[in-house]
């Protein structure tokens, strides 16, 4: 019983942050795999997946796994970064037609989202790969959860522009 009406709680929460999440991952489910030759760890929890690079070539991290999604009802990807070292990336590869995209560039922990249909043309049902990425020699970066959603909440769109108007912080040079 406690564990129904929990799991009915965090349905209702999720479902009120989320907006109109269609397909939603925090990870709890399993599927994500580390892809071999990329070394490094990958620690997956509730809420949480942290990638670390290691130290070998190629001086990236990549996990991934495959959804069925259907882009005319839910077009926009989204994540939610909670922290991290340096820089990360999000690829969405479609399986069939084959097209692999740079969906989203990481430059500080936050909320990030993509239209897929309108930026990649991506229509009808599909599967997608989504490949998530910590970049740079022993660099680290934690994913919070990824999302396949119908639209996006006036907050969420919010989060994105504050993201964005903060400017790339990777890009802040101190003066000499």
């Amino acid at each position: 019983m406690k564990r129904t009406f929990g799991l009915a709680l965090m349905a209702l929460v999720l479902s009120s942050t989320l907006g109109c999440a269609q397909l939603f991952d925090d990870f709890s489910g399993g599927g994500w795999k580390r892809f071999s030759t990329t070394p490094g760890t990958l620690t997956v929890k509730r809420g949480s997946m942290h990638l670390q690079d290691g130290l070998a070539p190629p001086n990236w991290v990549t996990a991934s796994k495959v959804f069925t999604v259907d882009f005319d009802k839910t077009p926009f990807f989204v994540t939610k970064v909670g922290a991290m070292s340096d820089s990360g990336t999000v690829k969405l590869i479609r399986k069939d037609p084959y097209d692999k995209q740079v969906a989203i560039r990481i430059d500080r922990p936050g909320f990030y989202a993509v239209d897929m249909r309108s930026r990649f043309g991506w229509q009808g049902v599909g599967e997608v790969e989504v490949c998530l990425y910590a970049i740079g020699a022993e660099e680290e970066i934690t994913f919070e959860y990824v999302a396949f959603m119908e639209q996006l909440t006036e907050r969420e769109h919010a989060l994105v522009e504050e993201r964005k108007a903060a400017g790339n912080i990777t890009l802040k040079v101190p003066p000499f």
